[in-house]
């Protein structure tokens, strides 16, 4: 993974204006999801998170620019690159994500019945 301490990275962002701040914005996001990728493959899910809310940031500032600037057709088909690079990223992340939950709730429930059951007993002990 090339960012091992991706928990106590602190991203910088700069502000900008125009087509080369939304194209450094999804340059970022694109890097962090490869990144994301990366260390969930590698289990690292602290990582993924800290990525994920990395790439939030930018996110939020694509969310928050006050206009969008005319594309020329090459930067419209850099822009679709981007995107189809990070919605990959972000299906590969899901699919390694999503096994995961699945057993963190899984191990949840069977957690949550033991108690149930122990408490159960407990209360048929007293009587």
């Amino acid at each position: 993974m090339s960012r091992t301490l991706a928990t106590t990275h602190t991203p910088t962002l700069r502000p900008q204006q125009g087509s080369n701040s939304l194209f450094a914005s999804y340059e970022a996001i694109a890097s962090l999801s490869e990144e994301m990728v990366e260390a969930a493959e590698a289990g690292d899910w602290e990582g993924v998170s800290a990525l994920e809310r990395e790439c939030a940031l930018y996110m939020e500032r694509l969310g928050r620019a006050p206009s969008r600037p005319a594309l020329s057709q090459e930067e419209l088909q850099r822009k679709r690159d981007l995107m189809i690079r990070i919605l990959a990223n972000d299906a590969r992340v899901r699919a390694l994500v999503c096994p995961r939950q699945d057993q963190l709730l899984r191990s949840m429930d069977a957690a949550r019945r033991s108690i149930g059951a122990r408490q159960a007993y407990a209360a048929v002990s007293y009587y």
